[in-house]
């Protein structure tokens, strides 16, 4: 039977700050200050502070490593891309699941998305170390102080079982939802993308316990270099002769 361990008032604090922060520093970089590139870098920084300060708290972990991390990036990043070009192929001449491609253009070139050169060199950068210090962050240093505050500590880690891998798991996909809430409609939003998030969290953190971190950051890292593509081809439109009519003329 497991049995709820009470958290000190100190230890609630400090979770609920890491919990929150992402949250609070996407809406202002994003929302207020409209800065995206200045917003990753912000969020990168504050995670890489709450590591340096981290004490104890090892990763769990239940079965055998992945020899194979790089399969599994390849896999899932082929996942997102062909997910990605069905969308595309799928939305109306012009569109891109319903929201205007212009429109979508002009929303980017005004969170500082407008070149080319500089976003692929800034789309490398995020799809490598933005897995790592989201991975140990959020599956690492959270996990183990939710873990230690509200977890019965003799149960064993088990896919949804866990209420700080649920606690991590909404916190990471709500930041995400700051950001994807000025691109896409509240129906994507709230009913596709924050659901999946949720779910990929937990299904990282079981990752984690079963086949270690270096296959979580890997998975981490195959979604993370499909949404730059995404957003890469969204803005400047390197697969619109590709699909007829993708940008309807201005009149």
């Amino acid at each position: 039977m497991r049995t709820m361990i009470r958290p000190d008032k100190r230890s609630v604090v400090v979770s609920a700050i890491l919990l929150t922060m992402p949250s609070v520093i996407m809406w202002f970089e994003c929302v207020r200050s409209t800065r995206a590139v200045r917003a990753c870098l912000v969020f990168h920084l504050f995670m890489a502070i709450a590591l340096v300060f981290h004490r104890g708290g090892e990763v769990r972990r239940s079965g055998a490593a992945d020899p194979r991390p790089v399969g599994s990036f390849a896999a899932f990043l082929a996942i997102g891309l062909a997910l990605y070009l069905c969308c595309r192929a799928a939305s109306s001449p012009g569109e891109y699941l319903g929201v205007g491609l212009e429109s979508f253009r002009d929303t980017l070139d005004a969170y500082g998305v407008d070149d080319p050169f500089k976003m692929a060199v800034f789309a490398v950068y995020f799809s490598t170390i933005n897995p790592i210090l989201e991975e140990l962050f959020w599956r690492t240093v959270l996990r183990a102080r939710l873990a230690r505050d509200y977890d019965a500590k003799q149960a064993p880690p088990f896919f949804l079982g866990s209420p700080s891998d649920a606690l991590a798991a909404s916190a990471y996909a709500a930041y995400h939802a700051i950001i994807i809430a000025n691109l896409m409609p509240p129906w994507f939003n709230l009913g596709v993308a924050f659901p999946f998030l949720v779910a990929f969290g937990q299904a990282l953190a079981f990752v984690v316990d079963r086949k270690g971190l270096s296959t979580a950051i890997a998975l981490h890292a195959a979604l993370d270099l499909s949404a730059a593509c995404w957003i890469y081809d969204l803005r400047f439109g390197c697969l619109d002769p590709f699909f007829a009519a993708a940008v309807m003329p201005t009149p």
